[in-house]
């Protein structure tokens, strides 16, 4: 079964790979300043026949698709940007309004923030970056659909993007997301989720990820880490990191760390069970 998973997640990131995206920035040319193209301004207030207008996204952002496509011709970039525009005006996932206003008031969220799968820590990293924190062992794939989770998924990024506005740093303009799974059963693993992911952070969320945590990985998940692991980039794989709880230390400090952790962050996230 993983098997096949595995071949329907290929059919559809085949492009990804070829585009070569979620390059890790970092290895891109040096010394290079990119010249956003005026054109893209053109598309400020546009009307689409089928859906509201286009938005423009800042200079921050549009740069960030150039870093993530490992070059710095604009030109290469424009049809990524564009799309991520486009995605972004459309009503996708079952919506009834564009991507781009899911909020806590969208069908299913509060749904999901209640199972507390899922959350963003209120301190950050020792890097400033925001901390996302998903729960594997409270995720049940049959709970709700692939829609209603993708929209959760988006409502998540989101806001974890409101928490970097203003943040000049290229470095602090990223996410550290830590997967804990302890306690995870089979039943938890949710292939369709994982290719969601990865084809949003590669496509509409390029050069957000800094960093991912698998903490204290059982035994059984070696068995859906290499169905998983080839999905990725190689250098997103890099910033891939097993880890054990006391070694979430390096990553974050002891005041900014959940209770459950052994930190001194009270905060209760959500409800235990």
């Amino acid at each position: 079964e993983a098997s096949g998973r595995g071949g329907e997640m290929r059919e559809e990131t085949k492009n990804q790979s070829e585009e070569n995206p979620e390059t890790g920035g970092s290895d891109g040319p040096k010394g290079k300043v990119a010249t956003i193209d005026p054109s893209f301004g053109s598309w400020r207030g546009s009307s689409r026949r089928d859906g509201p207008a286009l938005e423009v996204p800042c200079e921050a952002t549009m740069r960030r698709f150039l870093r993530g496509l490992n070059q710095q011709d604009p030109k290469i970039a424009a049809p990524r940007i564009r799309k991520y525009i486009e995605w972004r005006a459309s009503n996708s996932y079952g919506l009834d309004h564009p991507i781009r206003e899911i909020s806590i008031e969208t069908a299913g969220i509060r749904e999901q923030i209640a199972t507390g799968k899922c959350y963003i820590l209120k301190n950050k990293d020792k890097q400033g970056r925001p901390v996302c924190v998903v729960h594997v062992r409270r995720h049940d794939p049959a709970a709700q659909s692939k829609d209603e989770l993708t929209r959760f998924g988006v409502y998540i990024l989101e806001t974890a993007e409101k928490m970097l506005e203003g943040t000049a740093d290229p470095e602090k303009e990223k996410l550290l997301i830590i997967f804990d799974l302890g306690s995870v059963a089979m039943s938890n693993i949710d292939y369709a989720a994982a290719k969601r992911i990865i084809y949003m952070l590669t496509y509409f969320y390029p050069e957000r990820m800094g960093a991912t945590l698998l903490l204290s990985a059982p035994t059984l998940f070696s068995v859906a880490w290499p169905v998983i692991r080839p999905w990725l980039h190689p250098n997103t794989q890099e910033k891939i990191h097993f880890v054990k709880p006391d070694q979430l230390s390096r990553f974050i400090d002891p005041q900014a760390m959940p209770a459950i952790w052994g930190g001194e962050d009270t905060t209760e996230y959500f409800k235990d069970d």
